[in-house]
């Protein structure tokens, strides 16, 4: 990883490939790091929506599963910046390419990770630097 992200808003940073563009209209909702040859694709999102804003309390899992159910399996549990974590894992198929959803909230605020596998490709090593990248300003 070769360069780090940082959002205003919502006090995170994040370490992304040096090669990749950094995308999105509206960092306050999206932010897209996508690499040349257009893999890989990681995006980070926190749109203002009722979804992505759950009642105080709820847990990660029981939020998403009662509202997504096209995924095709459900990954092991785990953390992104000491928060519980549900990763969705989706095949690929005809006209589409595989992918992985990662969701926790935050101080009622939903955080979605999305990791495209654009071109059929996959590095998990690089998905994983990314992922455990993630950090808040309050953090140590």
């Amino acid at each position: 990883m070769g360069e780090t992200y940082t959002n205003g808003k919502f006090g995170y940073s994040v370490k992304y490939p040096g090669d990749a563009a950094v995308m999105g209209a509206n960092p306050d909702e999206m932010v897209q790091f996508v690499g040349s040859g257009h893999w890989p694709i990681l995006t980070v999102e926190h749109v203002d929506s009722p979804f992505f804003h759950p009642p105080t309390g709820s847990d990660v899992s029981q939020w998403v599963l009662d509202l997504h159910t096209d995924y095709d399996a459900i990954g092991p549990e785990m953390t992104i910046a000491d928060l519980p974590t549900i990763h969705l894992v989706y095949e690929s198929g005809p006209g589409w390419e595989a992918s992985d959803e990662y969701f926790f909230i935050r101080d009622e605020q939903l955080f979605r990770i999305l990791i495209l596998h654009s071109d059929g490709r996959q590095d998990w090593d690089l998905y994983n630097q990314f992922l455990d990248s993630l950090t808040f300003d309050d953090e140590d």
